[in-house]
């Protein structure tokens, strides 16, 4: 009676739980037997040249010995998965989907056979994000921006910040610039130059299969400074009502025309979308209100920004106090 050889190699992400590395029957003598382990679960990317991983060459049967690689199921291979049954390995295309699959390797001598079992584990598409432009002031230690996190891969991430320069590899940072890796920030140090000037930065991620992705982004360095000219205060307004306007401070210097943008506060360069009963005029800077305004605490984030590029921005809060109660002894 052939036996069952099981090798549980712990817990992970494929199947449920538990993971089966390496199910395999244990051939009775004469039949053909693969030379070497199954191989443990692999873990690749969408969307990415995945392997090769060399599967085992067999020896013993008799007659010639013929590989086949399916899912556990009998059905054939995912789309984006390459057998070469000749060099006996196992790689992808760039089509390959995210998914978890269980494969059969068999090695048969037409009438007995070998099988070794493993599992596939495709993690999604690595997808790195786009960071906005940035103005920076000459002679000034800059806000530091938090560049976005990347989504897909697999773990661990690691992020790259060069000069792109039309090459693979980039070109270093520019004196001043400063990007920590682990934190994904970008900051300054008091940069001094005579002239305006843009540098276009490669964002590059990469994750734990070598799978790479990538944005551009531009960093303006501008001689002429760039300010508001006050700070806007808080605000205490009340709901259900149309509160007075507020013309929001204005901003000055900077290379080109400038624009304005209001948003909620969410710790992003813009912030999202202001509250039901908000009304911002980016033309005139007026900020009011509508009588769908609702009791609560907001942090406002107030953008200046020149074409593309994010230059300055300040936070303010709006608090808005519930409506007064009307009983019918003040009719």
């Amino acid at each position: 009676m052939a036996r069952i050889a099981l090798i549980v190699l712990g817990v992970g992400a494929i199947a449920t739980g538990v993971l089966l590395l390496g199910t395999g029957q244990a051939p009775a003598e004469g039949h053909p037997t693969f030379d070497s382990p199954a191989p443990g679960d692999q873990y690749w990317t969408a969307g990415f040249v995945n392997g090769p991983l060399q599967l085992s060459s067999a020896s013993g049967g008799t007659g010639t010995l013929e590989y086949t690689l399916k899912q556990s199921d009998g059905s054939d291979l995912p789309a984006g998965f390459v057998f070469d049954a000749a060099a006996l390995t196992l790689s992808s295309t760039v089509q390959v989907a995210a998914g978890t699959h269980r494969l059969n390797y068999k090695v048969t001598d037409g009438e007995r056979s070998h099988i070794h079992q493993f599992g596939v584990e495709v993690a999604p598409p690595l997808s790195a994000a786009d960071p906005y432009n940035q103005i920076w002031s000459v002679g000034e230690l800059n806000t530091p921006v938090e560049l976005p996190a990347a989504t897909g891969g697999r773990a661990p991430l690691t992020y790259s910040l060069r000069v792109d320069n039309n090459t693979d590899n980039g070109a270093p940072l520019p004196t001043g610039f400063v990007f920590d890796e682990s934190t994904r920030m970008l900051s300054s140090t008091r940069i001094q130059v005579a002239n305006d000037l843009t540098f276009r930065l490669r964002y590059r991620v990469t994750d734990a299969n070598g799978a790479t992705d990538s944005q551009t982004f531009d960093v303006l360095l501008n001689t002429r400074g760039q300010t508001f000219d006050a700070s806007q205060t808080d605000l205490a307004w009340t709901a259900g009502h149309v509160n007075t306007t507020v013309t929001l401070p204005s901003a000055s210097g900077g290379p080109v025309s400038l624009t304005y943008a209001l948003g909620l506060s969410d710790g992003s360069p813009l912030g999202t979308a202001l509250p039901a009963g908000f009304r911002f005029d980016s033309s005139t800077r007026a900020l009011s209100s509508t009588t769908a305004l609702a009791p609560g605490s907001h942090t406002l984030r107030y953008t200046v920004n020149a074409k593309v590029f994010i230059s300055i921005y300040q936070d303010f809060s709006v608090t808005v106090a519930a409506a007064p109660s009307v009983s019918a002894a003040d009719l």
